[in-house]
């Protein structure tokens, strides 16, 4: 898979190895390999062949090569087919390509539609039918 095409600020290149923490606001292409947490007011995109072991906070985060650690983003995880995540992830949406690999907890916060929102409401209610899964 060719790097997914996007302006980056910072892209941090196939043959780096970095052990620490990343912080910044902006966008952030990974090629290469982080042990240590990232902290992003923009998007991490971690390229095929990138690998990031720690915890990682972006706005969004792509995944097209590995991430093992804990995820947290106000907007959305994308794992792509060539991706791999190993981790408790706490997002507001989820999408996996497939062929994608997850291994892991989901924790999303998102609103019910109406309807379903509805039924789990009255499941608690006495008297209600209990809510099936």
């Amino acid at each position: 898979m060719a790097p997914m095409t996007q302006a980056y600020e910072t892209t941090i290149g196939p043959r780096t190895r970095l052990r620490g923490r990343l912080h910044g606001d902006g966008d952030v292409s990974m090629e290469g390999q982080l042990e240590g947490n990232v902290t992003l007011g923009g998007k991490l995109t971690i390229q095929e062949g990138g690998s990031v072991k720690g915890e990682a906070s972006a706005s969004d985060v792509v995944v097209a090569g590995e991430l093992e650690g804990p995820v947290r983003s106000d907007g959305a995880l994308h794992v792509a087919a060539t991706g791999r995540v190993n981790g408790v992830v706490r997002v507001t949406a989820l999408s996996l390509e497939d062929g994608a690999r997850f291994h892991g907890e989901v924790h999303a916060s998102f609103d019910l539609p109406a309807e379903l929102a509805e039924k789990v409401a009255t499941a608690g209610a006495p008297g209600a039918p209990a809510a099936r899964r």
